[in-house]
């Protein structure tokens, strides 16, 4: 479970979380599960002890680890030497993707005005923009009536049948609607988007989440802007020792702006058990009062405690703001979330300088939690969650087989282990 560390966020949070309450519950078991996830199908590259290397999408099986690429494969976790999200293009492979941009440009024909199109969006495709908008602007030379080129850069058709930039379109419809309609401000990001006005209609989604953070549709339209997010500071877990991020079946985190990529993570022994005895008592969680840390350098933007922790698999009634908790400003527009703090166990104040594994405080049952964990998210673009990836960790295998990570997203169902500093 889980609460907005800004009460800006707040209206409807309570009636959202305890929809979840119960079933997310069950799903931190007493027993190991698999490594799945909930809704996302991750994408690793997976570095054998031989040297091969295997990149796409990935399934955890009971006892191999198969990924979809250009070769599929299924491999033993006890061959896996590290693991990774699939990193950006460095300049190498943009340079490879340069020279197999001009052996194309190379094969068109000087009149083909669609095939330069085509060429534009595989460009674009690869992340090279000013290869992309001169093969747009070739086609554009060729038939000045070419629609798909036209909107390849940002072009749109007027009253009059002129061809004209989009983005002022955009802007000016924005101007004619009413300030609280975010609906209809949805339905022009819906119209940039058609148009491949990409950075208008994302700039539209963030002021409607920025107004109402459970707007549905906003929140489905931005998916793709905020999947691609890379992450500008690097980042260590927020824990020590074994800890398994809860599945989360009935989505609760994705009816939320700011906690899409949030994880819910509990403390678990080798055999994957959460608790002692009947985990009626808070003290018979292994997650309660277990510190937790800075995943990066930053300033303390916001601390909030004091509030009471609730009774084991107790939620009551107008605790979704009363949570405690930590926020961190890393800069360049990141900020992190530690959510549902020990009441009184917060160690650093507002204004504060932090480092990277710092102490910050303890995990307690404050806020919208029923059970001892850490609610932990990454958010950028003011108030929105983003993926994030920290660096050297280990995976637990569903065969218990130890898989360093060099640098991933830690997904929901996976058990994993921070090291000691």
């Amino acid at each position: 479970m889980s609460a907005s560390p800004t009460s800006s966020a707040a209206p409807r949070a309570a009636a959202a979380l305890v929809v979840g309450l119960t079933v997310a519950v069950a799903a931190w078991p007493a027993a190991p599960a698999l490594a799945t996830n909930t809704g996302d199908k991750p994408r690793l590259r997976v570095t054998l002890f031989d040297g091969t290397v295997h990149e796409g999408e990935v399934k955890f099986t009971k006892d191999r680890l198969e990924v979809k690429g250009r070769r599929a494969a299924k491999v033993r976790y006890r061959d896996i030497a590290s693991l990774s999200d699939v990193p950006p293009p460095d300049e190498a492979e943009l340079a490879s993707r340069r020279a197999e941009h001009a052996r194309r440009a190379e094969r068109l024909g000087q009149g083909d005005a669609a095939g330069w199109t085509r060429l534009g969006q595989w460009a674009r495709e690869q992340e090279l923009d000013e290869e992309a908008r001169s093969a747009f602007e070739r086609a554009v030379a060729l038939d000045p009536d070419h629609a798909p080129a036209r909107r390849g850069l940002g072009q749109l058709k007027d009253d009059d049948g002129a061809w004209v930039d989009g983005v002022d379109v955009v802007r000016r419809r924005r101007g004619d609607l009413e300030p609280g309609d975010l609906d209809a401000v949805v339905d022009l990001a819906r119209f940039a988007l058609k148009n491949g006005l990409e950075d208008p209609a994302f700039t539209l989604l963030r002021q409607v989440l920025n107004q109402d953070t459970y707007h549905e549709k906003a929140i489905e339209l931005s998916r793709p802007f905020t999947a691609a997010y890379r992450q500008r500071v690097p980042m260590a877990l927020p824990l020590r020792g074994r800890w398994k991020a809860s599945e989360d079946p009935t989505r609760h985190h994705q009816r939320k702006a700011w906690a899409v990529y949030a994880l819910d993570i509990m403390k678990v022994d080798a055999a994957g058990r959460t608790h002692t005895g009947r985990g009626d008592k808070l003290e018979d969680y292994l997650t309660w009062d277990e510190p937790f840390y800075a995943v990066a350098a930053g300033r303390v933007a916001e601390v909030r405690d004091g509030n009471p922790d609730n009774p084991a698999r107790t939620v009551p009634p107008g605790v979704a703001e009363k949570h405690n908790g930590v926020t961190i400003d890393h800069g360049d527009g990141e900020v992190s979330w530690y959510v549902h703090a020990r009441n009184g166990s917060i160690v650093v104040k507002v204004g504060d300088q932090v480092e990277r594994g710092q102490l910050l405080g303890r995990i307690g049952n404050s806020g919208a939690s029923a059970v001892p964990h850490l609610h932990f998210t990454l958010v950028a673009h003011g108030n929105l969650s983003v993926p994030w990836a920290c660096d050297d960790y280990v995976l637990i295998a569903p065969d218990s087989t130890p898989i360093p990570v060099t640098r991933a997203f830690p997904r929901e169902g996976w058990t994993f282990e921070g090291k000691e500093p």
